[in-house]
């Protein structure tokens, strides 16, 4: 059985919901009760109470940096002479 706890400090990330003989689905915790966790899964309007055993919690995402070159460009004005712009 999966640690109930492990779901508490998780409260707002992102899980992946894998229920027996179905596909996957995303979703959010959003609470967990002393049995269950409360998943506000996507397309639903309600959060839903599902045994921690059915749950993947997701990584938690990375945040790129300033200094991420993907992020900056150094020289802006140059690219947009070569793409015809100002």
């Amino acid at each position: 059985m999966t640690n109930i706890n492990s779901f508490r400090q998780a409260v707002g990330r992102a899980v992946i919901y894998r229920p027996d003989n179905d596909a996957a689905r995303k979703g959010v915790i959003t609470s967990v009760s002393t049995k269950h966790v409360y998943v506000q899964l996507r397309g639903h309007s309600h959060p839903t109470a599902i045994s921690p055993e059915h749950l993947q919690l997701q990584p938690e995402p990375t945040c790129k940096g300033i200094d991420d070159p993907a992020l900056y460009d150094p020289q802006p004005s140059k690219r947009r002479r070569q793409e015809g712009g100002r």
